[in-house]
């Protein structure tokens, strides 16, 4: 079956979000894709490439650490959505940046219900630059969220 980006970006964000590794076959690489695996990587998620798949080691959803720097989205709009939602039920505050392109484009459309639901997001609501997402203060969940071990396509 033939790769597609947007999912093995999902695929890469469940997991990371998961506790253990979850395995990834027919995955997309390409810029977009790199872009996403950079930013968990930043937060401390493993990937580990073979000839037949990606095997994701996974930090849960409250298990992700504070990036040491910017967590650069390149050009991926998608990457640069997904994370400002994952972001937002982290305790640490991170920056979002773009490529010139992706900092032209509109994010209000994720930023406003985002902060509807009570995430702290500064920034410009017509453009990418700059986004800081944290969670409000309130009770952690439960974080024993557990995966299925395999994410196919």
């Amino acid at each position: 079956m033939p790769s597609d980006k947007s999912i093995a970006h999902r695929a890469l964000l469940v997991g990371a979000l998961c506790n253990g590794k979850s395995r990834i076959r027919a995955y997309a690489g390409g810029e977009d894709n790199a872009s996403t695996r950079a930013a968990f990587e930043a937060m401390g998620v493993t990937y580990e490439d073979n000839e037949k798949e990606v095997i994701v080691t996974g930090a849960g959803l409250f298990g992700l650490r504070a990036p040491s720097r910017d967590l650069d989205c390149g050009n991926s709009g998608t990457t640069m959505r997904l994370l400002c939602g994952v972001l937002s039920a982290q305790e640490f505050a991170t920056t979002l940046v773009g490529d010139a392109s992706l900092s032209r484009r509109p994010m209000k459309r994720v930023a406003g219900p985002l902060r509807t639901r009570g995430a702290r997001i500064e920034g410009d609501n017509r453009a990418a630059p700059h986004r800081r997402a944290r969670r409000r203060q309130a009770p952690r969940p439960d974080s024993s969220t557990t995966c299925p071990s395999r994410a196919r396509r």
